[in-house]
């Protein structure tokens, strides 16, 4: 990639980078930087914050103004490696635990099994790697972490503990606050079978290439699930759905305290499963398409890949019937077309198209019995238009690889076992996640 930059500006990023040398850190304060400014005749501030946003959409220097005002970061280097080191903790025995940082047995447990630790893990990782100092904090961390949508702030009361495992204890019976990062999750080792009754949408990104729409392409950018979830659980009305699943590739949480959607991560589209009432799909659809298109925009997902909706196809397994732009009809390989919305009798397709509403008092649960149904599901949604992301490959269906859509991401995160998209404006990287199952523990 091929950046033009002024001549001034390339002198302020060189002396950017020396001064951060020199001090043998990787950021610099505002007041640091100002006076970096001054000395190459930027003399106006605003003229320094325009210097520095415009480093920053270049991806030479990482500022986040609204979060971190007085933090510039030259490297990335001590984001990537709390980070990396979060996920480390999930893989290292705890025999070995010390070298990374003082943390416990329950600590490392409740992070590998949950994907939840408390800021306390941050100093403690901060001050194994000299990581954190009184300019950069392990609370500007967590307001960063928050910021790009890493990271959701869970709230939880006093802990049982677990039969199996630890389980964090608060003595005082007070709230306390837990981080869900969950790209420390271990993968799913199976799923059950999906509820027939309503049959479970895809979505996706279509690959038209050339002006040629190719039905069998779909594909989502790498990192898109994970933001999906934390965008989800931001949300007041949606909380873990703890009697299921929590993987880093299969998520099951609760709306309103009632409604259990299964969101999964099939590496070529997002598969969305719900066990309750018909009428409902339609909302539950509008919340997720909502998460996705703003994890879209986030990882800059280009305008030449479209955002659809599709079913697996039921003549051809390693096929998908699209969904067309009317919400009423659908497209497919098959000869003749399947038209699964045209000639869906019992309404296990369109329901998640209509304002349809069930004539019975209840729907016959599936066999992963749902939360009991105690009020109209009732959802707000803010949805906002999927953004570019660049540079994208298609992965066929019956494909096993990780459909790779990333050269316009938000940042890198490289670390021994796991590379996770990590996302700052517009740097170019790939993001691998490796199938490694390991046995979950109920998280409460």
């Amino acid at each position: 990639m091929t950046i033009v930059l002024p001549i001034r500006l390339f002198a302020f990023e060189i002396s950017l980078q020396k001064e951060a040398r020199n001090k043998k850190q990787s950021f610099l304060t505002r007041e640091e930087v100002i006076e970096i400014g001054k000395s190459l005749r930027l003399d106006d501030e605003s003229d320094i914050d325009e210097a520095l946003q415009y480093l920053h959409n270049v991806t030479i220097i990482l500022y986040y103004h609204d979060v971190l005002p007085n933090i510039i970061f030259v490297d990335p280097e001590p984001i990537l490696d709390v980070l990396s080191l979060l996920i480390a903790i999930t893989y290292v025995e705890q025999s070995k635990l010390h070298l990374i940082a003082k943390v416990s047995n329950s600590e490392r447990l409740r992070l590998k099994d949950c994907g939840l630790f408390e800021e306390d893990l941050l100093k403690k990782i901060g001050q194994r790697k000299k990581i954190f100092d009184q300019d950069f904090e392990s609370s500007h961390m967590i307001k960063l972490l928050k910021h790009l949508h890493i990271i959701a702030e869970v709230k939880n009361k006093k802990e049982k503990e677990d039969d199996h495992h630890h389980i964090v204890t608060d003595t005082e019976n007070k709230e306390k606050i837990e981080y869900f990062f969950p790209c420390a999750l271990p993968s799913y080792d199976e799923l059950k079978a999906p509820s027939t009754e309503i049959q479970p949408l895809l979505i996706a990104w279509e690959i038209n290439k050339s002006g040629t729409i190719r039905t069998e392409s779909l594909a989502i950018p790498q990192g898109l699930f994970p933001l999906t979830i934390v965008h989800l659980l931001e949300r007041e009305d949606v909380d873990f759905n703890e009697r299921f699943y929590r993987c880093l590739d299969a998520m099951s949480l609760c709306v309103n305290d009632e409604y259990t959607i299964n969101i999964i991560n099939r590496c070529t589209h997002i598969e969305i499963r719900f066990y309750d009432e018909k009428k409902y799909c339609s909302e539950i659809r509008k919340l997720v398409e909502d998460a996705i298109k703003n994890s879209g925009n986030d990882l800059k997902v280009s305008k030449k890949y479209s955002l659809v909706f599709a079913f697996k196809c039921p003549q051809n397994e390693q096929s998908y019937c699209i969904v067309k732009e009317d919400n009423s009809s659908t497209r497919c390989k098959c000869q003749p077309q399947c038209k699964v919305l045209q000639g869906d009798d019992d309404n296990s397709y369109r329901c998640w198209f209509s304002d349809y509403q069930s004539s019975s008092p209840g729907t016959k649960a599936s066999s992963e019995d749902p939360p009991t149904k105690k009020r109209r599901l009732e959802l707000t949604t803010d949805a906002s238009p999927a953004q570019p992301h660049q540079d994208s490959t298609t992965v066929n269906p019956d494909s096993d690889g990780a459909g790779q859509l990333s050269k316009n991401w938000h940042g890198l995160i490289i670390m021994p076992l796991i590379i996770f998209t990590f996302h700052q404006d517009t740097i170019n990287s790939l993001a691998v996640f490796p199938n490694i199952s390991r046995n979950g523990a109920t998280c409460s």
